[in-house]
């Protein structure tokens, strides 16, 4: 899931399954740099970067809670969340893998071992992108430096007005704008602008311009960095100015300190000093670019794996399998034997007479404490409306023997086609769920001997 999307949590407990988030941006508390939604980069203490998540998220329960309480009563069938302040993913101590480069920003020292940083996600064997001919045209005159802007935040008319003013000045310079929205054809304003919209693919246009001006927008780092293009941010969010920060500190030779947007907004003096001082790093460009380049490549080639590691490596997998049959999910615990069974298997078991047997979750949520991994509990009664499982299944299913005690668990349908479709299949399914049964109680048996 990603921190964005609120519900993960409640989902989790009601599933009481692992949670693992994914994410571009740093939500987890440190140190180092406040909230992404604090629009400030001052640093003034660490203290106040800590201290200002839980300030965030304060504000963000407060504006949701009634919402988040009414899908946790009405659709998940759990109890509301009556504090004041419920406890964040993080508090929780969530897995996380943020999809960035450890170059860009590397993993903080207050970060536990549940996060980690695994590289630029980039999708692979994408189709090769054609350009309108005339873009094309536009690009291939030789002799010139090309410039290309991007500035979301700022009106394209002022924008257009400003580069128009500047071009006289700058001879050898040429413009291309890119607009948000997504029409069918470039739009030529002279020999020395161009504005194209989103549908232009930036890593192509990246390799034909000289410099970038941008607003460190996460769509953009990446093809930016790969290519180590000359650059300066002009953030306005809170996590623009943090991207903005993280690439001066990176590498100040290739990305200029970043500049407030009311700086040159409207202002064509200001606008021209500042293409002039970017385009006078195109012509001294550091060594080190190279390095940068090779180096974010390679870690983003990485990233994929990375992300499947970080995955598998916060999973509880033991947790999570059948002591009987492990290729099956542990959904009941078996308490005579301390085992945790699939329904396949306890089913089976409940035939022939077993009754010990508790509702099993591998990970159990709470507001008190940390999630519990390998939770047994009763299980509850379901209240289930025969009417509605003969319409839902189209046809009355057998009736399932009672798992556990009276108190501990209902007498309710079961659909043993999910399981197996034929009676072959069903005593071959027997047979190797006994030897494996067998195998694993004589096993306990000699380790107890010993």
């Amino acid at each position: 899931a990603h921190p964005d999307v609120g519900f993960h949590q409640h989902l989790a407990e009601r599933l009481g399954a692992p949670l693992h988030l994914l994410s571009g941006i740093p939500y987890s508390p440190t140190a180092d740099m406040p909230h992404p939604l604090i629009e400030t980069m001052a640093h003034e203490t660490q203290q106040n970067n800590y201290f200002s998540y839980t300030a965030v998220q304060k504000v963000l329960w407060a504006a949701v809670k009634d919402v988040v309480n009414r899908f946790r009563v009405n659709e998940l069938k759990l109890e509301p969340w009556t504090t004041q302040f419920h406890p964040a993913w993080w508090k929780w101590r969530i897995p996380v893998s943020y999809y960035w480069s450890s170059l860009l920003l590397s993993k903080r020292e207050d970060w536990g071992d549940e996060v980690d940083v695994v590289g630029f996600l980039q999708l692979e064997d994408q189709p090769p992108y054609t350009p309108p001919p005339a873009l094309e045209s536009f690009l291939a005159t030789s002799g010139l430096q090309r410039l290309f802007v991007t500035l979301p935040a700022l009106n394209l008319n002022v924008l257009i007005a400003m580069v128009e003013e500047i071009v006289p000045i700058h001879p050898s310079l040429q413009v291309v704008i890119q607009r948000m929205d997504n029409s069918s054809e470039p739009m030529f304003l002279s020999d020395k602008l161009a504005v194209v919209d989103s549908s232009v693919d930036v890593k192509w246009l990246f390799g034909r311009i000289d410099a970038v001006i941008h607003q460190a927008q996460d769509p953009r780092i990446l093809s930016l960095l790969q290519q180590q293009k000359p650059s300066v941010a002009v953030p306005v969010s809170g996590i623009e100015k943090q991207w903005a920060h993280h690439l001066c500190e990176m590498d100040r030779e290739t990305h200029l300190p970043p500049v407030a947007l009311e700086s040159i907004a409207g202002n064509a003096t200001a606008f021209s000093m500042l293409v002039t001082s970017l385009m006078d790093q195109v012509s001294d460009a550091p060594l080190s670019s190279s390095f940068w380049s090779r180096s974010i490549s390679f870690e983003t080639k990485q990233a994929v794996r990375r992300t499947v590691s970080s995955f598998y490596k916060q999973l509880p997998v033991e947790a999570m399998t059948c002591d009987v049959l492990p290729t099956k999910l542990a959904r009941v615990y078996d308490t005579e034997l301390d085992l945790k069974l699939s329904y396949e298997v306890a089913y089976l078991a409940n035939k022939s007479g077993c009754r010990n047997v508790l509702k099993y979750k591998p990970v159990q949520y709470s507001l008190e404490r940390l999630p519990q991994v390998a939770v047994k509990e009763p299980i509850q009664r379901r209240r289930r409306s025969t009417i509605k499982d003969v319409m839902r299944l189209g046809t009355m299913p057998p009736m399932a023997p009672t798992l556990g005690t009276d108190l501990s668990a209902p007498s309710v349908p079961i659909d043993t086609s999910a399981y197996w479709t034929t009676r072959a299949d069903e005593l071959s399914f027997r047979q190797r769920i006994n030897a494996a049964y067998d195998a694993f109680v004589a096993s306990e048996e000699a380790r107890q001997l010993t």
